[in-house]
């Protein structure tokens, strides 16, 4: 399968959607072709299934803020000279795990 260099390989963190049923034939799709390819991370599998599924499913990036992975970027916000320029919505960081 060729995918466009411009088709972008997605964090997989956080997955917000709209359950459907091509969203979830999508979900259970790239669950097995995970198993399958026994790749360390699951971002390649994702990005050749949601190209695939392009036609049946709309993709929508959300902004940094919904996927916060680093202390660095927090602290850039926070630094930031206009307030609320960015503020943090999600914080996927093992930091504040127990």
């Amino acid at each position: 399968m060729q995918l466009p260099d411009s088709f972008p390989q997605l964090n997989s963190g956080v997955i917000l959607y709209k359950k459907s049923e091509n969203v979830l034939k999508l979900l259970e799709e790239w669950r097995v072709a995970f198993h399958e390819a026994k790749l360390p991370k699951d971002q390649t599998t994702l990005r050749e299934l949601l190209w695939l599924h392009a036609d049946k499913v709309r993709v929508y990036v959300l902004l940094p803020e919904y996927n916060t992975r680093y202390q660095t970027h927090i602290d850039a916000w926070a630094s930031h000279p206009r307030q609320n320029e960015a503020v943090p919505k999600i914080l996927h960081m093992t930091k504040f795990v127990e």
